[in-house]
């Protein structure tokens, strides 16, 4: 499994065999950290509570940008707002 390179969120999530019944009492909790590998596809990995930390500061947003020169449309990942100021375009690049 690829490692996550853009953190989304991370939240806990129920797993279980039995799909009738979406959350049984004998259903698993897990720590889940989503968000998209190298690839570019969204995924999941499984983590312990002692990452949450780790991951939480790794947390950015995504947003869907036009760019002013070209108006190709692509999707940013920034952590703050100020840094949409300064994106460079893939293509213009």
């Amino acid at each position: 499994m690829s490692d996550i390179i853009h953190v989304i969120s991370v939240s806990k999530g129920h797993h279980c065999g039995n799909r009738r019944r979406p959350y049984p009492s004998r259903s698993v909790t897990s720590l889940f950290v989503y968000g998209f590998n190298e690839a570019g596809k969204f995924s999941r990995k499984k983590i312990n509570p002692l990452q949450i930390p780790i991951y939480n500061r790794r947390k950015v947003h995504r947003k869907l940008v036009t760019c002013p020169v070209c108006s190709t449309k692509f999707t940013a990942f920034y952590k703050r707002k100020e840094e949409l100021d300064n994106l460079i375009c893939p293509r213009c690049s």
